[in-house]
């Protein structure tokens, strides 16, 4: 994961470079990495060996790291030098939360089911709800302008 994050920074700032557009950049890799990773998970409860399964987890990870090595550059710019640490700290906090959801959730769905099968699919379907919310809610990536009153 640490190695696809560097390169997708890396790859995403030189096209950036090259001139192409920053919003249509972030929010493609944002979007691709969450797609990707949705869609490494959903088969891999399903695959007839632990190899298998293992390979498309291991293939989500590598996928996320395009939305994560992203993310930041996003949230940075939307609120620009004035609001950036807050605006990080609250989106960590915000992701911080899902690490602590996710085992419960995880966890009672097994319970209930007596399979991973639909926690799996729990996971792909949130990673997919978050490709429409990128590809749709967020327009333009720009620094929001500030008032002060």
């Amino acid at each position: 994961m640490a190695a696809a994050a560097l390169l997708a920074g890396w790859s995403s700032d030189r096209l950036i470079r090259a001139g192409h557009s920053p919003s249509r950049v972030r929010k493609s890799y944002a979007t691709a990495g969450l797609l990707l990773c949705g869609a490494a998970m959903f088969p891999a409860p399903m695959v007839d060996s632990a190899s298998h399964s293992l390979a498309l987890i291991t293939l989500a990870c590598g996928a996320i790291s395009l939305f994560s090595a992203n993310v930041w550059a996003i949230t940075q710019t939307l609120a620009g030098p004035p609001a950036a640490g807050r605006w990080t700290g609250f989106q960590n906090f915000i992701g911080n939360l899902g690490g602590v959801a996710a085992p419960l959730i995880t966890g009672r769905i097994v319970s209930e089911t007596g399979s991973f099968l639909f926690a799996f699919w729990t996971a792909a379907a949130i990673l997919i709800m978050g490709v429409a919310a990128y590809a749709v809610l967020l327009k333009n990536i720009e620094p929001v302008s500030w008032q002060t009153t």
